[in-house]
């Protein structure tokens, strides 16, 4: 697909999302079961897609790619078996989300197909989306909600990846700002006690060179006194 997105004419992102939405409510299609089997989204991404498509030419190459596969599954041949499958996995979808599971997730059937949340799938960020994510994060540190959703939009990325990605820079931040706090107060303490000592040390001083004057005094009393005697 990146690929087909770098030499991909303009394509007209306002025609496909109406062309999607028409589909999708004539055949009774949820966007979540569009988003997470075509576009590879989450469903607020895909949600706002359809609702405020960018221009072709304003979206970088990971924020085209969600477009162009549903371009390419609308328009390559094999449209009516692609349709089928898709609505066979919307009605298996919705029989199993009726089906009665226990707390274990067995069925009373003893069928474990679907009873427990499938694992996360961890994706892993390209060099162009982490320097996206890092500029944008320079810009603002605490996006809302919609602004988020427009970035993963754009950068191609599912929703919850780009809130986790902003949540963990933010506590790195503040953890070296910690940090960095920390370590000069330890260098002000060690300045203040160095300070601190200087005086005292100076007045030790002061006092042994006395007492060494006194030493010489009574030397030269002693001498002085026989002489008399």
């Amino acid at each position: 697909i990146k690929l087909a997105v770098s030499k991909a004419d303009d394509v007209d992102t306002k025609a496909i999302a109406a062309r999607v939405q028409a589909l999708l409510a004539s055949h009774h299609i949820s966007q979540a079961a569009f988003s997470e089997n075509i576009v590879k989204l989450t469903q607020g991404a895909l949600s706002n897609l359809l609702n405020k498509p960018k221009p072709w030419s304003a979206l970088h190459s990971s924020g085209r790619q969600p477009y162009l596969r549903m371009k390419l599954w609308l328009e390559e041949e094999g449209f009516e078996k692609r349709l089928a499958a898709l609505i066979k996995l919307q009605h298996e979808r919705r029989g199993q989300r009726k089906r009665p599971y226990t707390a274990a997730g067995i069925s009373p059937g003893g069928d474990r197909s679907g009873g427990l949340p499938p694992r996360r799938v961890r994706h892993t960020l390209t060099d162009e989306q982490k320097n996206g994510l890092k500029k944008l994060f320079a810009q603002n540190v605490r996006p809302s909600k919609e602004e988020l959703t427009s970035i993963a939009v754009e950068l191609g990325l599912p929703f919850s990846t780009v809130s986790n990605w902003f949540h963990n820079q933010r506590a790195k931040a503040n953890r070296m700002k910690m940090e960095t706090s920390q370590s000069q107060s330890s260098e002000e303490d060690m300045q203040v006690g160095e300070a601190a000592a200087e005086p005292a040390q100076e007045e030790e001083e002061q006092q042994d060179k006395e007492g060494e004057e006194d030493e010489e005094g009574e030397e030269e009393e002693l001498p002085a006194a026989a002489a008399a005697a």
